[in-house]
């Protein structure tokens, strides 16, 4: 799922570039105007503004006042009943369940939430029928789920939120000729969100039973389980659609399930719209079946194995634009509102044809036959990645050429990139619980940005990681109040709380570094792997790093991949190394590890279990003055696995050392003021000598190690003053972001003119290359 907050969605915030601060992007005209600023204009702009607001804020404060699939006829038995209410939908459906008849009743935060391992689900046969009148905004429904028995029990327990029930049966799918146990009472535990049907003998392991029943709800604003949601026509009509996100825990809250991401199963899909409206679910659409009274009944074909999540339900007016991937092989739709239909062109191209790099990428065909896209009017998130039905946020899908800015177009990309990465990676093998749920985002947000390098090579994208991913975390993640990648997860409450950066951004980083440790080609061959034997099944992050590793022991990488990665997923937090050299006749090169912190002072949550102490796997790697080409791409890891350690390297005095060659590693890097000096020195006669990449991390480190007491402001300063030659994107936007934080502590002093006439004596050279005119070919990184 592309997040609204700080995932993949993360331009929804203030800067559409995915940093969370203040930078070059964060100018925005309306696009509307169609007016277009290369950055070096924008950053020129931003210190006007931003020396007009200092001086509005003196004036103010000097002034103020100090798939098995089902047997046939089985939704016969419920669809009858529900038969009964479609000409006159009762105005009681959608009344909550009743109050509970158990003893969770407790006020505080249950753990226990899992349901009982006694039944699994096998597949569903799901009927809904949203009525989008003004007057009704309800939902009903059926449901039968066949079930396996794996152990003894006299109940049947499923998932359910804001749902009222009626009709509850319970069958046998054996035709044995036995009786089955009946349902005697059906009790809720609201705590757990549980509905329990107790029966009135006990169901036996090996055999398969039915539940089913009717149901009804509210078909609410709140953007969870089936929602309603609206738009307006260009001639001010409102028109109202139903639509669906059930991501992490809302499958219960459309019908009573297994809500659980290892209770895999099939589903076969009937919706039920007015006569005049479109469904679209997960699968292609089998059958149509008039109903009477203006209702239409669509029935599409059973599903692939998989969770309630990835359901998705849509009943809609909506146009599309089709193609094709796969060689003709996969159907391709993108939908939106019909007066936004022209503005797909753009998501179209890129939905297909990155399809079709993730086969080629994965080695694994896509799933389905088929992939429908739709920009809907109201959406929680991002986008969510239902398998053959993916939702997206309008801002995230639409994109109109000469009106929408480039930034947009990146946006759409991305977005598009993240979620089809979901359908191989979350959807082909989902999460076996929601602790893993790093291991779904996080893979999807590095994956993101092979699809997009595959589609708009000319971006540069993989080098854009840097800023928008990397150095983005980095600042959330020098926190006290940060979290593990991995988190414990015991109750629905608290699986929202781990979308965020950590998961997304983070977890994106060391994945990036295990790429470049393992190498490209075993890292792929480890996920193919990985995925063909996972298919249509769940798995945890130990499975992923157990395949990646004897992927390596089979192409001769010694590398244990989980020892490596569970020091950079069981603790918060990252390391700064300290490389520090002796000169002279016995020169020596020393690494040390530490906890960075922005605020040394700042006290760190003991909230999570550490065992590692705050000691990790560190792949260091480092040139020299004198490295070859060669080096720079693909240097020796000198691992630091303990505190400290001593290089068997020596390197002429006279010559600088610089770490974490490509900017691979999750850590920052600090060296002795010499090594600093010299860094400096380079940089001021010939920049171009150090990696643009290394450059903008030089830049990065060195003010947030000033902040946190590590080295001196003045050397970070001094680090700036060959700004006026840089004309790359990297070392600017790194740069700007770092002087927001100078920029706030200089405001109000008697220094902040000086600071401004710095900083414009340093941009004005690339301004004055740029200008104003915008040609239409200049690359994206400059615009």
């Amino acid at each position: 799922m592309s997040n609204g907050y700080d995932g993949k969605e993360r331009f929804a915030m203030g800067t559409e570039s995915g940093t969370a601060s203040t930078s070059m992007n964060s100018i925005k005209f309306k696009e509307k105007k169609g007016i277009f600023l290369t950055w070096p204009v924008a950053i020129l702009l931003a210190l006007l503004v931003i020396g007009c607001l200092v001086a509005v804020g003196l004036i103010v404060a000097y002034t103020k006042p100090m798939c098995n699939t089902a047997a046939p006829g089985e939704a016969e038995r419920l669809r009858a009943t529900i038969s009964k209410t479609d000409k006159d939908h009762p105005d009681s459906a959608g009344v909550p369940e009743p109050e509970e008849t158990s003893t969770s009743s407790t006020k505080s935060r249950v753990k226990d939430v899992r349901l009982p391992s006694s039944l699994l689900p096998i597949h569903y046969n799901v009927e809904l029928r949203p009525n989008l009148d003004p007057t009704v905004f309800m939902f009903d429904g059926s449901v039968a789920i066949l079930m396996e028995c794996t152990s003894p029990t006299d109940n049947v327990t499923l998932h359910i939120n804001k749902l009222k029930v009626s009709n509850e049966i319970l069958w046998s799918d054996d035709h044995d000729g036995k009786p089955s146990p009946k349902i005697k009472r059906t009790d809720f535990d609201k705590a757990r969100q549980f509905i329990i049907f107790k029966l009135d003998g006990t169901l036996q392991p090996g055999k398969k039973y039915w539940v089913g029943m009717n149901y009804s709800g509210e078909l609410a604003e709140d953007l969870t389980g089936i929602y309603r949601s609206k738009y307006t026509t260009s001639s001010g009509e409102t028109r109202w659609i139903a639509t669906s996100q059930m991501e992490p825990v809302d499958a219960r809250k459309t019908f009573p399930c297994f809500d659980e991401p290892s209770l895999k199963a099939t589903f076969s899909v009937t919706l039920v719209r007015w006569n005049n409206m479109t469904s679209l679910s997960n699968m292609e659409l089998e059958k149509t079946e008039n109903r009477g009274n203006g209702w239409t009944a669509d029935y599409y074909k059973p599903s692939v194995k998989m969770p309630t999540y990835l359901l998705a339900f849509l009943i809609c007016d909506f146009g599309f634009k089709d193609t094709t991937a796969q060689n003709g092989n996969v159907e391709v739709k993108v939908w939106a509102r019909k007066a936004a239909v022209q503005q797909l062109d753009y998501a179209l191209g890129s939905t297909s044809s990155i399809i079709d790099f993730y086969t080629e990428y994965f080695d694994i065909p896509f799933p389905l036959n088929k992939s429908d896209s739709v920009a809907v009017p109201d959406f929680a998130a991002g986008a969510m990645e239902n398998w053959g039905l993916i939702l997206y946020r309008e801002t995230a899908f639409l994109y109109e050429p000469g009106i929408s800015s480039e930034l947009n177009k990146k946006r759409v990309c991305t977005v598009v990139a993240h979620e089809l990465a979901h359908q191989w990676f979350g959807n082909l093998v989902s999460m076996a619980w929601w602790d893993d749920l790093w291991l779904n985002e996080g893979f999807a947000s590095y994956v993101e940005y092979l699809g997009i390098n595959h589609y708009e090579p000319s971006w540069q994208i993989m080098d854009q990681f840097l800023v928008d991913d990397f150095q983005n975390v980095m600042r959330l993640d020098a926190l006290g109040s940060s979290h593990p990648i991995y988190l414990p997860v015991y109750h629905p409450d608290e699986i929202n709380e781990i979308f965020d950066k950590i998961s997304y951004s983070k977890g994106a980083a060391i994945i990036r570094m295990m790429n470049y440790l393992l190498g490209e080609g075993t890292f792929r061959r480890g996920l193919t792997e990985y995925l063909r034997n996972n298919s249509y099944g769940n798995a945890r992050t130990v499975d992923l790093w157990d395949f990646l590793s004897a992927q390596a022991t089979k192409d001769g990488v010694n590398i244990n991949v989980r020892q490596v990665m569970d020091t950079w997923t069981l603790q918060m937090g990252f390391p700064v190394v300290t490389v520090t050299r002796t000169y002279g006749s016995q020169p020596s090169i020393s690494l040390r590890q530490k906890h960075f912190l922005i605020d040394p002072t700042a006290k760190v949550s003991t909230k999570y279990e550490n065992k590692f102490n705050y000691i990790w796997q560190v792949p260091f790697t480092f040139a020299t003055q004198r490295s070859s080409a060669s080096h720079w791409n693909r240097p020796n890891v000198e691992w630091l696995k303990e505190r400290t350690r001593k290089l068997d390297t020596r390197v002429a005095d006279r010559d600088w050392i610089i770490g974490n060659l490509g900017v691979f590693g999750y850590y920052r890097t600090n060296y002795d003021d010499r090594n600093w000096q010299m860094l400096i020195n380079q940089l001021n006669t010939d920049h171009t000598v150090i990696p643009v990449k290394n450059r903008a991390q030089l830049l990065d480190d060195s003010f947030a190690l000033s902040r946190a007491g590590h080295m001196d402001i003045v050397q970070s300063l001094e680090l700036t003053e060959y700004l006026g030659k840089e004309t790359e994107y990297l070392p600017w936007e790194s740069a700007l972001t770092s002087f927001n934080y100078i920029n706030e502590m200089l405001g109000r002093t008697g220094a902040y003119g000086m600071f401004q006439k710095y900083m414009i004596s340093q941009i004005l050279p690339l301004y004055n290359s740029s200008g104003w005119r915008d040609t239409g070919n200049e690359p994206q990184l400059d615009t």
